[in-house]
């Protein structure tokens, strides 16, 4: 989404000291409405749909907090990030508390205020784009080794990061990615199962070493190195495949 479509309304009662803010922000491309109290803005509000609001904490009149507070009631989908000269906790606490999105102290520099505001509007976009680009980037490795896959060291490796890969990516909604990973697993499956099937025969006739513990190595690789002078409890646990 272009950030020419992002609106933003920012309200303080000493706006006009924040016009190399205004400027900043105009010059990045977003659209910046200003205004010097509380009131006004919910008139502002009411008229347009901004996508974040720069609420000053301490202005005569409403407080930032009582804004919040009337915009919450009416808007959830409205980000808010909450600027205030206060450093206690319990003005930051109380903020958080009203689900503000963010919170600066003052003095803010134009960055920070930048930063803010790339991190509530853009943040999860940006996420989506960097975690689609580092999973494109790994994709031709992951398909290498799931072709090269024959131990279960390897296999066991590769689903480790695939689920890694699907659970981020279904965090940042990319949905077509998320597909390739699906059909990534089950190839992975697939190709497990056929590699059991060939290379059990060979653990239980011994032909070949390095084999992992099955279920018939258990009592002795497992069970026995326990055994002492002390009682040892041994609980095995059935589960029914039907």
């Amino acid at each position: 989404m272009s950030l020419s479509l992002k609106r933003i309304l920012w309200v303080d009662d000493e706006i006009d000291l924040l016009r190399p803010h205004l400027l900043f922000l105009r010059d990045r491309g977003y659209h910046v409405d200003a205004i010097t109290n509380g009131d006004d803005a919910l008139v502002l509000i009411e008229r347009h749909s901004y996508d974040l609001l720069l609420l000053d904490e301490q202005m005569p009149g409403r407080s930032g907090l009582e804004i919040l507070d009337l915009v919450r009631k009416n808007n959830l989908r409205t980000r808010v990030v909450m600027v205030t000269k206060s450093e206690e906790d319990r003005t930051m606490k109380e903020a958080i508390g009203r689900r503000a999105d963010d919170y600066l102290l003052k003095p803010v520099s134009p960055l920070q205020v930048l930063s803010a505001v790339t991190r509530v509007l853009e943040g999860s976009s940006i996420r989506q784009e960097h975690v689609a680009r580092d999973f494109a980037e790994q994709f031709p490795t992951i398909s290498r080794r799931l072709q090269r896959a024959e131990t279960e060291r390897e296999f066991a490796e590769l689903y480790i990061e695939l689920t890694d890969w699907h659970v981020r990516l279904e965090y940042s909604n990319e949905e077509g990615l998320l597909d390739t990973v699906q059909s990534l697993l089950v190839d992975l499956r697939k190709d497990f199962g056929s590699w059991i099937k060939s290379e059990y025969p060979k653990w239980m006739q011994g032909i070949r070493e390095g084999k992992p513990s099955l279920s018939v190595d258990l009592v002795e690789k497992h069970l026995v190195p326990m055994l002492g002078e002390s009682s040892v409890m041994f609980v095995s646990v059935w589960i029914n495949g039907e």
